[in-house]
């Protein structure tokens, strides 16, 4: 399986593509699912070609997305103008999105 060249260049590619227009959750469970169990399981031999087409794009994707999600979090983005019934929908959606923030932090 992981000296298959078939395999070795049309897995990694797959797995990498379209990485950054996933949404966290889907980011997420590729990361939980997909990622971390073929990161752990690779032989030391074959992470070269493998493991480098993959972390050569999620690295930066995520060291990038990351970054702004959490300054967008320090920031705040409420605004006191709104209607109270709005303000909360924004603080239960902003509550939301920061735990799937956590989670796609802790996973990466």
């Amino acid at each position: 399986l992981w000296y298959n060249n078939q395999l070795s260049n049309i897995v990694p590619q797959s797995l990498a593509s379209n990485l950054d227009i996933m949404e966290d959750r889907h980011l997420r469970i590729l990361l939980r699912h997909g990622l971390i169990p073929l990161i752990t399981h690779c032989p030391v031999p074959a992470r070269r070609t493998w493991l480098l087409p993959i972390l050569g794009v999620l690295v930066p994707l995520m060291h990038g997305r990351l970054g702004s999600r959490w300054n967008q979090i320090m920031q705040g983005s409420s605004s006191s103008s709104a209607p109270q019934q709005q303000q909360q929908q924004q603080l239960s959606d902003e509550v939301v999105g920061e735990t799937l923030l956590r989670e796609v932090t802790r996973e990466y």
